[in-house]
């Protein structure tokens, strides 16, 4: 009697999912195309889709937000205005919904200001 059996595949890690997600994003492709395309199922698509949204928003629970104190307001721009601060470390933005907007050599106030009115 002859055993046959099948070849399992190795199983993807949560960084692949985070790979082929994005690469779905850029793709312009539906769902169904893409997941046929790369040979997965829709149901284990949509699984991994909602798991990262999930550890997306935790780790978006985590945010700390950054409170600029009266006394401090007249060391950063003329008048007291914050209008021509410079945020010098690499910021990182990301929504809820997905737009992800990351500034690594730093931006001045009046730029970040102005990408996310566009992204509202």
């Amino acid at each position: 009697m002859q055993v046959i059996r099948k070849l399992r595949k190795k199983r993807r890690s949560l960084e692949d999912w985070k790979g082929l997600l994005k690469e779905y994003r850029l793709s312009g492709l539906r769902v169904g195309e893409f997941c046929a395309l790369q040979k997965i199922s829709r149901s284990n698509f949509y699984q991994f889709q909602a798991r990262l949204r999930k550890e997306e928003a935790q780790t978006l629970k985590a945010f700390i937000p950054i409170t600029i104190r009266e006394e401090d307001k007249g060391v950063y721009g003329r008048g007291g205005s914050l209008s021509n601060l410079r945020i010098e470390a690499g910021l990182k933005v990301r929504s809820i919904k997905g737009v992800n907007i990351e500034f690594e050599g730093g931006c001045g106030t009046k730029d970040l200001k102005l990408v996310l009115d566009a992204v509202k």
